[in-house]
């Protein structure tokens, strides 16, 4: 998304209709400063604040609602993982990868904002050293951008492939038969535990 178009998109929200609450996780752009000022409601616009090592991201955002007071705090109740494989998804997803060589690395470069990816530069270059010094082969599932997808395996080469798309249960079975997967911010990477 090019600069100042995301703040835009927002704007134009709220100039069309009014909150009794907007949550916000995004912290560039000003757009934080925009709910706070546009908006009459209440607004949450800081869910980070300085989160505590290994602590999971929707586990941060429920403590501070809680400290908000927008929600009731349940003591002991987390998040808890959201898909489940099951046992068929699991097998078929290790017979798929059972022919690539380990350890299995998955470079996961998309993202649905431009601000939030990694350079395809980047990318080639850690595929490339992980190939070099580990013998890894390097997946690169395809997401919203193939061509990015394919303009990484191609810098990498060697064993480097791309991975067709699927659906996110698919995906959540590939990733799970991985060595490690590396990734932008982006869903798979909160789901996946991937960093």
């Amino acid at each position: 998304m090019p600069p100042g178009q995301a703040r835009q998109a927002v704007a134009s929200i709220l100039e069309k209709q009014l909150f009794d609450l907007i949550v916000c996780d995004t912290n560039y752009e000003g757009i934080p400063e925009l709910i706070a000022n546009r908006n009459p409601g209440r607004a949450v616009t800081n869910l980070w604040r300085h989160p505590p090592d290994h602590q999971g991201v929707g586990d941060r955002f429920l403590e501070i609602l809680e400290q908000e007071g927008l929600i009731e705090a349940q003591a002991g109740v987390r998040s808890e993982p959201l898909l489940t494989l099951t046992p068929d998804e699991i097998k078929t997803a290790h017979h798929k990868l059972a022919v690539f060589a380990r350890p299995l690395v998955f470079l996961i470069p998309d993202s649905g904002m431009g601000i939030k990816r990694w350079s395809a530069a980047n990318f080639v270059i850690v595929g490339k050293l992980l190939q070099e010094r580990y013998g890894a082969t390097i997946l690169v599932p395809v997401g919203t951008d193939e061509p990015l997808a394919q303009d990484i395996v191609t810098g990498i080469g060697g064993s480097a492939q791309v991975w067709p798309r699927g659906d996110l249960r698919e995906l959540a079975a590939i990733l799970a038969q991985g060595t490690l997967a590396i990734a932008v911010d982006t869903g798979p990477a909160s789901d996946c535990g991937c960093f």
